[in-house]
């Protein structure tokens, strides 16, 4: 993988973990948030699934019984 793909995984993780902190009400900080993603991109990948598949009920969570991309 290039510089410039990890440097866009990078910012991607930073701005989803950010979103879903804040929708959530988790605590935490912006710079936090940046230095987690950029330190271990894929330990913040993992809990942003960790925390939408916990929480289904809170859009955008991830709920499998409405069918593929929520089509009946």
């Amino acid at each position: 993988m290039g510089v410039s793909a990890q440097l866009f995984l990078v910012i991607v993780a930073f701005l989803v973990r950010r979103a879903t902190r804040e929708l959530h009400g988790i605590p935490g900080s912006c710079c936090c948030d940046f230095w987690t993603s950029f330190c271990c991109t894929f330990c913040t990948i993992t809990q942003l699934v960790g925390q939408l598949w916990s929480r289904p009920d809170h859009i955008p969570g991830c709920n499998f019984d409405a069918g593929v991309a929520g089509m009946p």
